[in-house]
């Protein structure tokens, strides 16, 4: 089996991270992650999803918790109520 994804031959040892709006950092290229406390883990596929929200629970990896932590942060945020120009408080 190909991996999804492959170096390009010009540059066969290039790290590619790319944010996804709102979820993970997917890295291209990379054999491990080091976590901030120096614990190493081996990166066993092409593309490699990170967690942003530090809300996964198979951490550094994400989970897709984001969706879940998206919907309870949009679900309790209270309306915005306009306030037409005159009035506004003095």
């Amino acid at each position: 089996m190909t991996p999804a994804w492959q170096p390009r031959a010009d540059e066969p040892d290039t790290l590619r991270a790319t944010p996804c709006p709102g979820g993970p950092l997917l890295v291209r290229g990379a054999d491990e992650v080091v976590s901030p406390t120096g614990e190493r883990r081996a990166v066993r596929r092409a593309v490699v999803a990170l967690c942003r929200c530090d809300a996964s629970t198979i951490a550094p990896w994400c989970d897709g918790s984001h969706k879940v932590v998206r919907r309870a942060r949009s679900s309790s945020a209270a309306p915005a109520s306009p306030v037409a120009p005159g009035d506004a408080p003095a």
